[in-house]
Parts: structure tokens; C-alpha cells; sequence
């Protein structure tokens, strides 16, 4: 068995991990959505998100095993991250990284697998969206692209949620600026908190647009292109990724409600919870 390679600056890797705070987290429908899709697509029994740790991968969403971590010594995903593409090992059995490998000979007894490396915008492999079968196996060309593109979708959902951590920190100090403020009549420097407190807030609303408009635009593209009988759970996996692309859409409308929240309680006294409330209410109207 031939141990997976050193990672190139291996601790900023792991600071972007960590910094999604997703390790060790409960089982999630958004995710669970993307193995069900890349198990169809791939027509394979098994697929996992395997997100590499220090010393282990850890399986944020899985089919076809029950099994929530091994060690990083003797996981696929461990090689699949050193690369920047799709990782296909056809039959373990007979790769001189794997044949020997005790998830090849014992346990899950795996002969294929192909992983997709989860990439930061930062250029880090955090982690895979892979698929697995106990007898050897390929992909064709189309199936490699799918695999890639959900890979991609994986990384946004984080991304996005990673965004929601900097908003809640923006919601925070803006909470704590009123409170500081104490709703007190417009000055100078009042303004010049409200407009941080734009930009804040503004920005963290780009961050999530951008990725958004390019996840939105891969399922609908995916649900146009032609794929060989497909399955009531394919259609169903689809829809769930863009039911979840919506609602991040609302939550993005509702960060871009609190800036003009904020203007109204520095403009005219009101409290947070009646000038939020109003933002929403005429977000709801149109």
C-alpha cells in the first residue's frame, strides 16, 4: 500500500477546512441531495462527500455504507486531493497504491472509485464528492463532467454557508451598533457606522451571488441534457438542489433587507426588530 502524498502548504489546507465548520456536523438534506444524484449518475452503489482531516476523512453525507470516517492512511481521497481533477482507479485490486489496502481486501472490499476533489476558491482540496463499486468499473466522458460539475455545486452550498457564518457576524455588530448607539439621533459619525455597515453587509451579499448565478445555471443545464432512463430519484435529486438554490437566493434578499433596515433605524429612530420586520414586508409585497 502506497500512502497518499504530502499536500503542498497541508496547514492553510486545514485552516480552510476548519474554517467551513462543517466536520462533525449532523447529517444535512443539501448534501445528502448530492450523493444520491452522483450514485444515479454514475450508476454505482456507493458515493460519499469525504472531507480530509488531519488524520482522517470524515463523511459528511454517504449511500451505500454505514461507515462515517476511516483513517486518511488508507483512503482513496487522501490520493484524489494531491490532484486537480477527477481521481479513477479502475480495479484496486490491481493499482500498486491500493491492491494491498484494507478497504480493498476487507470491509467495504472496494475495486473502483472515482473522487472529485472539493476545491476552495483559494485553489485548497479540502476534501471529495466520490462514487465507489465493489467490482471494477469506469466513467465515460459525460459521467466525469457530472461528477465534476456536482463537485463544484458541493463547494458552493459551502461556500454559501461559510458566507452565512459572516453574516450572522454582520447581523452581530450591527445589533451591537445600535445598541452602542443607543437609537440615538443621526451624527456624523453614526453615518459613517450605518455606511461599514452597508458595506458589510453588501459584500457579503456578492460573495454569495456569484457562485449562486453559476450553480443555478449547471442544474438547469443538467436537466436539459439528455440522460439514459432517467430515474424518478435523479429528477427528484435535481429538484432539491434547486429548491436549495432558491432559498439561499431569499436568504441573500433578506441580508440585502438589513442594510436598508439599518438606514431606516438610523434615519428615524425605530427599533431593529419594527425596521427588519419592514424590510421584510415589502420584500413580500412586490
Amino acid at each position: 500500500m502506497i500512502k497518499a502524498p504530502h499536500i503542498h502548504d497541508e496547514i492553510n489546507r486545514l485552516i480552510r477546512l476548519v474554517d467551513y465548520q462543517i466536520l462533525d456536523t449532523q447529517p444535512d438534506d443539501d448534501f445528502n441531495a448530492f450523493v444520491e444524484l452522483a450514485a444515479q449518475i454514475c450508476n454505482v452503489p456507493i458515493a460519499l462527500i469525504s472531507l480530509v482531516d488531519k488524520d482522517r476523512q470524515w463523511f459528511k453525507a454517504k449511500i451505500g455504507t454505514d461507515v462515517s470516517e476511516t483513517p486518511r492512511d488508507i483512503s482513496f481521497c487522501g490520493h484524489a486531493i494531491a490532484d486537480n481533477k477527477v481521481m479513477i482507479v479502475n480495479d484496486a485490486s490491481l493499482d500498486e497504491r491500493f491492491f494491498d489496502n484494507p478497504a480493498v481486501t476487507g470491509g467495504l472490499c472496494i475495486k473502483f472509485y472515482a473522487g472529485a476533489p472539493l476545491r476552495t476558491p483559494d485553489g485548497h482540496s479540502i476534501g471529495t464528492l466520490c462514487v465507489a463499486d465493489l467490482k471494477p468499473g469506469s466513467l465515460s466522458q459525460d459521467q466525469e463532467k457530472f461528477l465534476t460539475s456536482l463537485s463544484k455545486q458541493v463547494m458552493t452550498i459551502l461556500e454559501y454557508r461559510r458566507s452565512l457564518l459572516a453574516m450572522k457576524g454582520t447581523i452581530d455588530k450591527f445589533q451591537d451598533l445600535v445598541h452602542d448607539l443607543g437609537l440615538a439621533q443621526v451624527s456624523d459619525q453614526n453615518l459613517h457606522k450605518r455606511e461599514t455597515l452597508g458595506s458589510l453587509a453588501s459584500g457579503v451579499a456578492h460573495e454569495i451571488n456569484n457562485p449562486l448565478a453559476i450553480i443555478m445555471g449547471t442544474v438547469r443545464s443538467l436537466k436539459r441534457l439528455t440522460i439514459k432512463n432517467p430515474t424518478p430519484e435523479l429528477i427528484e435529486g435535481l429538484d432539491t438542489i434547486e429548491k436549495t438554490i432558491l432559498r439561499v437566493a431569499g436568504v441573500v434578499t433578506e441580508l440585502q433587507n438589513l442594510d436598508k433596515a439599518a438606514l431606516e433605524i438610523f434615519s428615524s429612530g425605530k427599533t431593529i426588530e419594527k425596521a427588519f420586520s419592514n424590510a421584510v414586508l415589502s420584500r413580500n409585497s412586490k
